[in-house]
């Protein structure tokens, strides 16, 4: 990820930066930042057209580290600020300091954590995966005891049907609505179809479900939102960006380290799980795995489908294509043809 940084030539300069101001009010007598790096940023009209915006504090965390500044809605930064202080700050998993939160103007919110760094996590690396799965293990099983279930959004299977209609209806109406070349129109139509078939055995789907309870789910576990370091000569894994983390089931989170290779990451899952869910058995999680590989893709496709009617329509269904594979093996590895 790419970052820009920002030269202040003077103190006032850098005081005046949003990120630094609320830094202060958070931090009042803290250092100010060395410099400030953005990560994501307002759009060139200085508009703020995005949900989000990220930068980089320099040298104002502990031992002089970097911070991550973020500002998002109010609704996500509060799922965010429970996730972090209700929850993770209870478990014995690693994840990135968490330093507060601080409210900003119109409806938005600073969330400040460590800047963990830019090694990535690779799901081409076995060890990557094997930590993965322990990880999700810990946090799956101990949080799963916490009650948190009317502190944050619910993430069941309603939530992911309504993805799917949701996806449906959007992919519909653009047939009927947009110019759209043959090979798009037909891309599409398989879309709608897959998406029939999965509603069409969706109590398969619930029956699958069951077999594990409600427990925190990061709802994006990917490698864009996952970092890995070494810790005292063992490698430990530091995910962040909660926004579409909830209580519920926790297949969507196995989907994500299970497209590469799934027995050994499985192998360690179960290894950590059967303490508390004795019932699963390495066949049952493969299930959930596949489970949430479709959960997965109908949330992307749901995503990719809101972009139909922008103008970087190609690039949106070259997503969509990508999307509908992933749906497709996942249709096949669950039997449900």
């Amino acid at each position: 990820m790419s970052r820009h940084t920002i030269k202040a030539t003077t103190t006032a300069d850098l005081m005046a930066h949003p990120a630094v101001k609320a830094w202060r009010k958070l931090a009042p007598g803290k250092l100010l930042p060395e410099g400030v790096a953005v990560v994501t940023e307002r759009s060139d009209k200085g508009k703020r057209t995005r949900k989000s915006e990220v930068y980089q504090l320099d040298g104002v965390g502990i031992g002089t580290s970097p911070v991550i500044a973020k500002r998002c809605q109010r609704s996500t930064a509060m799922i965010e600020r429970i996730i972090y202080e209700e929850v993770l700050e209870h478990l014995p998993v690693t994840v990135p300091h968490y330093y507060g939160c601080v409210e900003d103007v119109d409806g938005f919110f600073w969330l400040f954590i460590e800047d963990v760094g830019d090694r990535a996590f690779s799901p081409l690396q076995a060890e990557h995966r094997r930590v993965a799965a322990r990880w999700l293990g810990v946090t799956h099983t101990l949080a799963s005891r916490m009650e948190m279930m009317a502190r944050l959004p619910a993430r069941g299977l309603d939530y992911y049907l309504g993805h799917l209609r949701l996806a449906r209806h959007i992919i519909q109406q653009s047939l009927e609505t947009f110019t759209l070349s043959c090979d798009d129109i037909e891309l599409l139509r398989c879309v709608v179809s897959q998406l029939d078939i999965v509603e069409a055995h969706w109590t398969e789907l619930e029956a699958c479900c069951r077999e594990v309870p409600w427990t925190l789910i990061h709802g994006d576990f990917s490698p864009k939102n996952v970092r890995v370091r070494e810790d005292s000569g063992r490698m430990v894994l530091l995910p962040f960006d909660w926004e579409t983390g909830g209580w519920g089931v926790p297949v969507v989170d196995l989907a994500q380290f299970v497209r590469q290779s799934i027995a050994p990451e499985i192998s360690d899952y179960v290894s950590i799980v059967r303490e508390c869910w004795p019932h699963l058995r390495i066949e049952m999680i493969q299930s959930l795995a596949n489970t949430g590989r479709i959960f997965r893709s109908i949330s992307s496709i749901g995503w990719e489908a809101q972009s139909l009617s922008s103008t970087w329509v190609t690039r949106t269904m070259n997503n969509m294509q990508e999307y509908s594979d992933m749906l497709d093996v996942a249709i096949c590895a669950a039997r449900l043809k």
